[in-house]
């Protein structure tokens, strides 16, 4: 009896499996092959680069069915920039038109951000890009697959919400999956762009376009027809229609420089130092120094830090240590909470003055003609988290095409704030005099010779010229950016 039971239970298991097997096959029976090896790809971690129309979504669906087969009634997510977004993306036009070929039903609970499929699997999804904090709505569930939609358009750390939430989320499944899915826009700079240009490791990496997909790939080449030589020259083509990394150096806000804005130390001199500051909460508090005299025509980037959720007696205690090192002659604050700031100067006896912010796109022109000329110039250390922003920020398209400057809302912009600020008020006080004689002196050129071999060779930690003082936490230069935020 117990071996019949064992043959009926043998031949259940194999049923199934054919089953299943149909299933997957019928599934994936309108997809090609480029879309078909993505989805089939068991890779721990990997990626999908792609143009619009080329049946990425739909590819993601198909992962979601294929996932509920290996494993039923377990919890896979699908993350988008926000949850109404990501509920557009994926449900109508993809999980069910699946599930109309699969003949299933899902059912969806939109209060809950939820999908439940027959076999008792449930997909979340998530938007997780309001601020840092969303990334913690991803603890405390095991999950079989995590697919991130969107991946190059987000503001939040989305290499930290890879390996240190997601990554230990999906661990309890031998074959778990975190997936990331997106199209190239003019951020180099993000995670996504290292995973899928192959400067990031351990990513199995998919790319395809809408001229592989059978069912766009007619109307494409009608379209690219009719666009002109000039246009398909353009970044904006490349990205569209190639699904390459191109960087539209017209639609970026800042025309920052490597070869001509950055430098590695400064030049001996007695410097005037102007504190910039962008408050915020769910967004980063941002800070920034500038150092200028009145002997050169260049301002300095000195100094850049940002984080979210900052008390104001954190923001007051920052504060106090930057004047600590470098002795401020100004801080300038944006004064939109001014609340807030008039607590901090009461409270902390900190003499903030309000940012000057009317014609802001106009101030970022003339800000530029500087930077085009190599008279702002940004230490590559100190200055790293500003530069990124900078490199990715842009002016929104539809605004542009209008011919209004709006910066993109969805790209941090905290950090260039902060220096527009600080920028603004050293535009009007730096004087073009002379030079001083000191600055003249043999010995003067001999001592900067000295330190700028140093500060490039790193033979010794400096905040330009003078040996960083540990602030009242105890801090010291090499943990400047750790010192508790």
């Amino acid at each position: 009896m117990q071996v019949a039971e064992s043959d009926q239970h043998i031949t259940s298991l194999l049923l199934e499996k054919k089953r299943r097997e149909r299933l997957l096959d019928k599934l994936l029976s309108d997809s090609f092959p480029e879309q078909r090896a993505f989805v089939l790809d068991r890779s721990s971690r990997k990626a999908a680069l792609t143009t619009r129309r080329a049946g990425k979504s739909n590819a993601d669906a198909m992962i979601f069915f294929e996932t509920d087969l290996r494993h039923p009634g377990s919890n896979m997510l699908y993350v988008g920039v926000s949850a109404e977004t990501a509920i557009r993306i994926i449900y109508k036009d993809c999980l069910m038109t699946h599930a109309k070929r699969l003949r299933c039903r899902l059912r969806f609970n939109r209060q809950q951000g939820e999908i439940t499929f027959p076999s008792g699997s449930k997909l979340y999804i998530l938007g997780v890009d309001a601020n840092e904090e969303e990334m913690k709505k991803a603890f405390g569930v095991k999950y079989s697959v995590v697919v991130i939609d969107e991946a190059a358009t987000y503001k939040i750390n989305l290499r930290t919400f890879v390996y240190d939430v997601l990554e230990p989320a999906v661990s309890d499944f031998e074959d778990g999956q975190i997936i990331m899915t997106g199209m190239p826009n003019n951020n180099t700079y993000s995670f996504f762009f290292d995973v899928t240009t192959g400067k990031e490791e351990g990513w199995s990496v998919h790319t395809w376009s809408s001229l592989n997909n059978p069912y766009m790939r007619e109307k494409t080449i009608a379209k690219i027809a009719t666009l002109s030589d000039a246009y398909k020259r353009t970044p904006g083509f490349k990205q569209m229609y190639l699904g390459e990394w191109a960087v539209d150096e017209d639609k970026l806000v800042y025309k920052f420089s490597e070869e001509r804005n950055l430098i590695y130390g400064l030049k001996p001199a007695k410097y005037n130092y102007v504190l910039g500051i962008d408050l915020g909460w769910d967004d980063a508090t941002a800070f920034v120094v500038l150092a200028y005299t009145e002997y050169d025509r260049a301002t300095y980037v000195v100094h850049t830090y940002k984080r979210a959720g900052m008390l104001l007696a954190d923001v007051a205690s920052y504060i106090k240590h930057l004047q600590q090192v470098y002795g401020l002659q100004k801080m300038v604050i944006d004064n939109a909470n001014k609340q807030a700031v008039e607590d901090l100067k009461a409270r902390f006896a900190l003499p903030l003055e309000p940012a000057e912010k009317a014609g802001k796109a106009d101030f970022i022109g003339i800000l530029n003609n500087d930077m085009i000329m190599g008279s702002i110039l940004f230490h590559a250390e100190q200055a790293k988290d500003l530069i990124k922003e900078m490199q990715a920020l842009t002016w929104e398209p539809t605004a542009l095409s209008k011919g209004k400057r709006v910066e993109q809302a969805s790209q941090d912009n905290h950090l260039c704030d902060a220096f527009l600020y600080a920028w603004r008020y050293c535009y009007h006080w730096i004087d073009w005099g002379a030079e001083p004689e000191e600055s003249r002196e043999e010995t003067k050129l001999e001592e900067y010779a000295e330190r700028q071999y140093k500060q490039e060779n790193r033979i010794k930690d400096e905040v330009f010229g003078e040996v960083y003082e540990p602030d009242y936490f105890g801090a010291t230069q090499g943990a400047e950016e750790s010192w508790g935020y």
